[in-house]
């Protein structure tokens, strides 16, 4: 048994260990937060003088530019993102000529993360002459974050038909990716070939027009078509979402492609009388119509055996405005009781009180 002043002598040596501990975790965070500025203010620094360089042309006064460190990395990033035209690039590599090799070394580092940041600068460039580069890091990086990266550079180099089939024929082998980051990348790519002055739209349609019903890309397409906003798209996705060969996945997202170019389109109203269940969820979500033949039509979905399509229905009647909540109310009254109950459901959670 530990003596009484034995005892004191431990708990004074316990409170001792804790107030030493307590001051190193705050010094350990004051020197975090210093870092942290400093690191904050060097990338401002650094943004704002490359933004100067790029849009001036000027290349009397360069500050300082490291590739491998971090916040001169994103400020890269970020100047290129703003100042990214021929004559701006052109211009930093003639203040950097070293510039290139640097970004180079760095997507060989051992972190995938250093590696993935030095391939979006050297995307950011936009040089042609990198296209090798990329396909072949693209060929040799196992990390699938790099390959992403990769993805997106090449996607600033599209100019030409061929580059946006080049393109399409690489991205199914990077499988780990999700199909919405796939998305993206075609509308960056449609977004290069817009900026060469080419038809993007007349090309990504000759593109559309040519993959297989069962080819992975169709889905991805389909999605990209619509997240462009072009209304000469309608036609093209429209005979290829009620193509009878398309997998469903496909079929769906062409649905959601017409959402977004043309809310009113037939297709989504002969959709919602469709055999399967998910084409009449999505098209019950999609479609805005107030026509008598489309309010009929979403009326009659409130009696849809499934639940999701029911409340899609329900739902886009209300956003449909006084002539959907007038349908609401005359079905809420009815005597179909899953229509009725969904009908007072949402009129009752949608409307503002």
């Amino acid at each position: 048994m530990v003596a009484p002043s034995g005892l004191e002598r431990l708990l004074e040596l316990i409170i001792l260990v804790m107030m030493v501990s307590l001051v190193v975790l705050i010094l350990f965070m004051i020197v975090q937060k210093l870092r942290i500025e400093y690191v904050r203010r060097r990338e401002e620094r650094v943004a704002r003088e490359l933004m100067q360089v790029l849009s001036k042309g000027s290349t009397a006064q360069v500050p300082s530019l490291d590739p491998a460190v971090a916040p001169d990395r994103r400020a890269l990033a970020r100047a290129l993102a703003i100042h990214g035209d021929a004559a701006a690039v052109t211009a930093l590599l003639s203040a950097y000529p070293r510039l290139l090799k640097r970004l180079q070394s760095e997507s060989l580092h051992g972190r995938w993360g250093r590696r993935a940041a030095a391939i979006e600068g050297l995307g950011l460039l936009q040089l042609e002459s990198l296209r090798d580069f990329f396909m072949n890091t693209l060929a040799n990086d196992p990390d699938a974050r790099v390959q992403a990266t990769v993805l997106e550079a090449l996607a600033r180099l599209v100019r030409r038909p061929e580059d946006l089939e080049q393109l399409a024929a690489v991205m199914p082998g990077v499988p780990d990716l999700a199909a919405g980051f796939h998305e993206g990348v075609l509308v960056r790519a449609l977004q290069s070939l817009a900026a060469t002055g080419e038809s993007s739209a007349e090309v990504f349609a000759i593109f559309l027009e040519k993959l297989s019903a069962t080819s992975p890309l169709l889905r991805v397409a389909l999605a990209a078509a619509g997240r462009t906003g072009l209304q000469s798209f309608v036609p093209l996705v429209a005979a290829r979402t009620m193509d009878p060969a398309l997998p469903l996945a496909s079929h769906l997202s062409g649905l959601r492609a017409l959402g977004r170019l043309q809310p009113d389109h037939p297709v989504l109203l002969a959709s919602l009388k469709s055999s399967q269940p998910e084409s009449r969820l999505v098209a019950a979500r999609e479609i805005r119509d107030a026509s008598p033949e489309a309010v009929s039509a979403l009326r009659t979905a409130l009696e849809d055996a499934n639940f999701h399509v029911r409340r899609n229905a329900a739902r886009t009647l209300f956003a449909l405005g006084e002539v959907g909540s007038e349908a609401l109310r005359a079905t809420g009254a009815g005597t179909d009781v899953y229509a009725a109950d969904m009908s007072r459901f949402v009129l009752s959670r949608e409307t503002p009180r």
